[in-house]
């Protein structure tokens, strides 16, 4: 399972002590120039759409850690109350209209009657545990435990939450609860019967519910597109989740490290298990990573995804390309991206998508990768749908 690392600013401890005991945060949305003036449209949009998408991606059973005083406590899970189809939910039921700045009188807020708040997840201690442990663990300490392990929690900086992947999480877990072998008792104490009363104050859950296709139909034009690339992410993140992959993330990191203002970063990460498998753990069988862009994708954005490919069999799939499945999703392409056309004026191009790898030693046997679609995107304005076709699938070269 993945695991999600919130932030926490004011109070630390009271504020994890507060968010435990009822099982539920939310996190703040800064809409706010250093100066005090609000931030423009267009940027609050950009924000908003990123945060909603970190929501999308949280599933039932997902761990949750908080951080503070350069600590991180736990150990949660996020889970589903009864009525309610997610996880996460609107603290207030205009909370996905973007350019709302306050709270209307007449609506109802479940977690803080401030706007910054938007959305809010469901939590309790992790197994049958009734608290979080005592003792949080030092930053510095947990990226010593199991170094290899650790990629985004390295990264994690002027974030108000981050997603970690099942490797990363399991180290994380494995760690605090090392740390915390003789706690018996904690101050960081969770109240079931407050959390049920809350819940069950919110009356109608309809609402509530986070849906993706009113706040479309807003950044939607008449030709179909998205003026929001973010907000394209949201809804790929939607897609797979139907598509039942068992890991879905965004902007993941994918560069050694250095300054995490130029780290890259694939838009879309995510992997399927090996259903078959009889125990668990079950290993990766299929990683699949998505590039997306708004407008019209071209030859640098085919090579920027197939940067992304190399690094996934580097870091994640132990050399192996046939465990990894590429995609573009973009409004519309250059022409020559056609698999009959990329033959004849870009050659060269063509051959850069093709990777050689060894399947086996014995005896030696070898196949070529070529696991990369082109896919188109269109918004539908009046329903808030969007749609994808297949523009390119160049496992025919």
């Amino acid at each position: 399972m993945a695991g999600f690392i919130f932030t926490i600013g004011e109070d630390k401890e009271i504020a994890i002590e507060n968010a435990v005991e009822i099982g539920l945060f939310s996190s703040f949305v800064v809409m706010q120039r250093s100066d005090g003036s609000l931030l423009s449209q267009s940027s609050r949009n950009k924000l908003l759409s990123n945060v909603l998408a970190d929501y999308l991606t949280m599933k039932e059973g997902d761990n949750v850690y908080f951080f503070a005083n350069k600590k991180i406590y736990g150990v949660g899970t996020l889970f589903k109350p009864n009525g309610v189809g997610a996880c996460y939910i609107s603290n207030y039921p205009s909370a996905n209209d973007f350019n709302k700045t306050r709270i209307p009188s007449q609506e109802k807020a479940i977690y803080s009657s401030q706007p910054e708040y938007r959305w809010v997840c469901f939590f309790k201690p992790e197994g049958n545990r009734k608290h979080f442990f005592e003792n949080g663990v030092a930053m510095d300490d947990v990226l010593q435990y199991k170094p290899q392990s650790f990629r985004m929690l390295r990264a994690m900086e002027g974030v108000s939450f981050i997603k970690i992947d099942d490797e990363e999480n399991l180290a994380l877990k494995e760690f605090i609860y090392l740390k915390n072998t003789k706690t018996t008792s904690s101050r960081f104490k969770y109240d079931s019967q407050k959390q049920k009363k809350l819940i069950s104050a919110i009356g109608r859950f309809n609402a509530y519910q986070v849906g993706l296709s009113s706040i479309n139909q807003k950044h939607i034009d008449s030709n179909g597109d998205m003026d929001l690339e973010i907000l394209v992410e949201a809804n790929v993140i939607e897609k797979l989740k139907r598509e039942e992959w068992d890991y879905i993330s965004h902007q993941v990191i994918a560069s050694p490290y250095k300054p995490v203002k130029w780290m890259k970063r694939m838009d879309i990460f995510a992997y399927k298990y090996l259903a078959s498998y009889p125990d668990c753990p079950k290993p990766i069988e299929k990683y699949l990573v998505i590039e997306i862009k708004k407008d019209k994708g071209n030859a640098d954005t085919v090579l920027q995804v197939m940067h992304y490919v190399d690094w996934i069999c580097k870091e994640y799939a132990n050399g192996d390309y046939g465990r990894i499945s590429a995609q573009l999703i973009c409004k519309d392409y250059t022409g020559y991206l056609k698999e009959d056309k990329i033959r004849e004026s870009k050659p060269d191009l063509a051959e850069a998508i093709k990777r050689q790898y060894i399947i086996q030693t014995e005896p030696l046997q070898s196949e070529m990768w070529k696991d990369l679609k082109l896919f188109t995107y269109s918004g539908d304005k009046k329903t808030g749908d969007v749609t994808y076709d297949l523009y390119a699938d160049y496992s025919q070269l």
